[in-house]
């Protein structure tokens, strides 16, 4: 453990020394309670030194982002549908040697797997920032949009 020792401007008074408040009328002050009309307050940050990655033991996969759908490192089956996990994102190991998840492209478009900055030409007008992507009249045809997001990286 490393310890940082620093005064910093008080949060209370804004470094003045003095608080107003409610009860402080006309021009009337307190003397600050917290650095005692200082304006500064003595801060001791301690702090753990980053050396490496620590591992995690019950990590198996990693994706990127959930897209705003519930993750799990095994396929799972949801209303008559396997949802194949284990295709996408990355195996851990993999992930700590340096891989990069894989989206899941049968359950979220590229406007979402991107953080809605890719725009297809026809997603456009229909996948808005809060958008869900079970509104998106594209839905059934996401394969469409993961080809021509496949194509526009070239």
């Amino acid at each position: 453990m490393k310890t940082f020792e620093v005064d910093i401007e008080c949060k209370s008074c804004g470094g003045t020394g003095l608080y107003v408040g409610l009860a402080e009328r006309d021009g009337a002050a307190m003397v600050c309670s917290t650095c005692k009309g200082t304006g500064k307050y003595h801060h001791k940050f301690t702090y753990k030194e980053f050396k490496e990655r620590t591992k995690r033991k019950d990590v198996r996969r990693v994706f990127k982002t959930s897209c705003g759908f519930v993750h799990t490192p095994d396929d799972t089956e949801v209303d008559g549908k396997t949802i194949k996990f284990s295709q996408s994102g990355v195996s851990y190991e993999k992930w700590l040697n340096g891989g990069e998840p894989l989206p899941l492209k049968t359950l979220y478009c590229p406007k979402m797997w991107t953080g809605q900055k890719w725009d297809s030409k026809t997603c456009t007008e229909h996948c808005l920032v809060g958008d869900s992507i079970n509104h998106c009249p594209y839905r059934e045809n996401m394969a469409a949009c993961w080809d021509e997001y496949e194509n526009s990286k070239d």
